[in-house]
Parts: structure tokens; C-alpha cells; sequence
């Protein structure tokens, strides 16, 4: 297994893990368009999991310089393993390569959010030295545009 940086040709595979990861279809055009954009983006990352040249998992870490830490923040905005290929240590592995880009970043900490069903995700995030410190609230804009 490898782990690599992500490119323009890893579209179409990346495009179908976060079909089952979100468990919708999305706008494939408008997806090629933000995975185009954050490629070219030096404050977010992508990084690919290959076994036997086939792509297995994804994860990708987003750079933030924030006022209250006085520095860089690094947060693990996706990550995705093929269900055929967890527990296997690419989950670990895609994680291991993450940190390496923060710490080589100079950032302060590494963060990331998951949504409160995925608790297999949980125990693994844990199992990876995270550790469940805060609350994420969030607030769907589109369903106030017309207040």
C-alpha cells in the first residue's frame, strides 16, 4: 500500500467514495470544480491510499490560521476507506500521513468533526489519539436564505 498526493485524475474514483459517504448523488460538475479548486489550494491537502495500483481509501487536511490558537490549525475534513479494505490500517496509514502534513506545517494542533451516527468512526478516531473535546453545532444555510 501507498500513500501519495491526490490528483486531477483521481476524480472519478474520489467522486464515488463521497457518494457513499454522504449516501446521495452529488453534482458531479460542481464537485470537479471544488476538487479542482482545493488541488490548487497550498492550504488544503489531499493524499490517495493505493493497494495493488487500486485507489482504497482518501482523507483530506484544510490549513487554518486561527486568533485563538496564534497559529496554524490543521482539521481532517474527509476521510474514507473502502469498506472491503478497513481494518486493514489504511484508515491509520491515510491518519499517519495527515499529521505528518500538520506537523511538517508547523501547526499548533490537529482537529477534525464526524457526525454523531458514524460511532464506528469514533472508536477508530480514538483509537488514532484523538481525543472528543468539543461540540460541533452547525446551521444549514440554504433553510434561512429566506428570512
Amino acid at each position: 500500500m501507498i500513500i501519495r498526493e491526490a490528483n486531477i485524475d483521481d476524480l472519478a474514483v474520489i467522486y464515488q467514495f463521497f457518494i457513499v459517504l454522504e449516501g446521495t448523488e452529488l453534482d458531479y460538475h460542481r464537485f470537479k470544480e471544488v476538487f479542482q479548486k482545493n488541488l490548487n489550494d497550498d492550504q488544503i491537502y489531499y493524499v490517495i491510499a493505493e493497494s495493488d495500483n487500486i485507489i482504497v481509501g482518501f482523507g483530506s487536511v484544510h490549513l487554518h490560521l486561527l486568533l485563538h490558537h496564534i497559529g496554524m490549525v490543521a482539521e481532517i475534513e474527509e476521510l474514507f476507506v473502502k469498506e472491503e479494505y478497513r481494518l486493514l490500517n489504511i484508515g491509520q496509514a491515510l491518519i499517519n500521513e495527515l499529521v505528518n502534513i500538520a506537523m511538517k506545517e508547523d501547526c499548533e494542533l490537529i482537529e477534525l468533526a464526524s457526525n454523531k451516527l458514524r460511532t464506528k468512526a469514533h472508536g477508530f478516531y480514538e483509537k488514532c489519539g484523538f481525543k472528543a473535546t468539543h461540540f460541533k453545532f452547525t446551521m444549514p444555510l440554504k433553510a434561512i436564505k429566506n428570512i
